[in-house]
């Protein structure tokens, strides 16, 4: 059976067995400070292939598969590849509360190179040029964090869901300035005959 997830087929046996993963990745390792795409997708490699579990049959290069498609690095894991991760898994994962994407602090021990249309520029990014293992240097950067508390994320989905319902509710403002006087006077009448400032 196949899913369609953020436009794109692919079989919910293999984006479940990516979610148990990535869920394992997170619980067995402290990421309380965050975890990039790149790291998360590397620790998901080391973790074990499920028992029984069969990489998509349309991505193989033996006879029958897609054709004129690049194949993905892992198709023999659940977290095929790092645009797998991004696609499908981690947008799940956001969806149901259990992650979110912040802006944190880190420190960088190596030097950072751009890398523009394939090619790795020579000089490192301003930030990071004089970054050593003896002189790191902090820099900003997205990370992926686990959400603390669920129920608090309930409570804020709750309360946002209710102030929607409130805003649907609430009676059309009484300031009928804007209006000309024919419309002020129809629209008095309309509302029970309340005075227009």
């Amino acid at each position: 059976m196949s899913i369609l997830v953020n436009g794109r087929v692919a079989q919910s046996s293999t984006i479940r067995a990516g979610l148990n993963i990535v869920r394992k990745v997170f619980a067995n390792n402290d990421l309380s400070k965050g975890v990039s795409t790149h790291e998360l997708y590397q620790l998901a490699l080391r973790e074990p292939i499920p028992e029984g579990f069969k990489g998509d049959p349309r991505l193989t290069a033996e006879p029958g598969g897609i054709k004129g498609i690049t194949l993905p690095p892992h198709n023999e894991h659940p977290i095929r590849s790092k645009v797998f991760l991004k696609n499908n898994i981690l947008p799940a994962l956001v969806g149901s509360g259990e992650i979110v994407k912040v802006v944190s602090q880190r420190e960088i021990t190596f030097p950072v190179h751009l890398v523009k249309k394939g090619k790795v520029r020579r000089q490192a990014t301003r930030e990071t040029a004089g970054a050593s293992p003896e002189n790191p240097v902090t820099v900003k950067a997205w990370v992926w964090r686990p959400t603390t508390d669920q129920e608090s994320m309930k409570r804020l989905k709750m309360s946002q869901k209710a102030q929607a319902a409130n805003k649907s509710r609430t009676p059309p403002a009484e300031d009928f300035s804007h209006l000309n006087k024919r419309r002020q006077k129809t629209r008095e009448e309309k509302l029970g005959g309340k005075q227009a400032s």
